[in-house]
């Protein structure tokens, strides 16, 4: 298994695994709804399968977001959560 160490601040580039970013920041993955409703997936099973072969742009495509604007939502949620 992948671990990720470095619990400052994450690069978040279009290649990042959803699981990698929840790895670090494990308070995010409840408050993403917040950025968009179809986020409540994360919740359930199947998550846990997508999670390891999403990426931040494939999320960002599934929501019909910019790249640019999802990570936008998500800097603001760290601000939160942090």
């Amino acid at each position: 298994k992948k671990k990720i160490e470095n619990a400052g601040k994450l690069n978040l580039t279009p290649d990042l695994k959803l699981n990698e970013l929840f790895l670090v920041y494990p308070q995010l993955k409840s408050r993403m709804p917040e950025i968009h409703p179809d986020f409540k997936i994360l919740k359930t099973p199947l998550a846990r399968v997508m999670m390891k072969k999403a990426t931040l742009l494939d999320a960002a495509e599934r929501v019909h977001m910019s790249y640019t604007a999802f990570v936008s939502q998500i800097e603001k949620l760290l601000e939160q959560v942090v």
